[in-house]
């Protein structure tokens, strides 16, 4: 959750203080992470690309715009979304 937050941030979808803040706020309240450790961004990569949410070859994500919405996209860059998953790398 919190990198589609900042995965959303990057693209200028939502103000990244307002995402990180709320949601990583949120999910520490319920006692959830907020960081991933024990996986390199190359292994959460190669699990990502086989996930149930892939549409052909295409990855697709759920980005926060607002508190509420959400928006799908498809087709990122690799770049941004190696971005996002190393913002939650402890």
């Amino acid at each position: 959750m919190v990198a589609a937050a900042n995965l959303s941030a990057s693209l200028g979808l939502w103000k990244y203080s307002i995402s990180h803040q709320v949601i990583s706020d949120c999910l520490k309240r319920l006692k959830l992470p907020v960081n991933i450790s024990g996986y390199s961004a190359r292994q959460l990569w190669q699990n990502m690309v086989v996930d149930k949410k892939r549409k052909n070859d295409s990855l697709r994500f759920i980005l926060p715009v607002a508190i509420g919405n959400v928006i799908i996209v498809e087709n990122l860059p690799v770049k941004i979304i190696m971005e996002a998953i190393n913002s939650i790398l402890a």
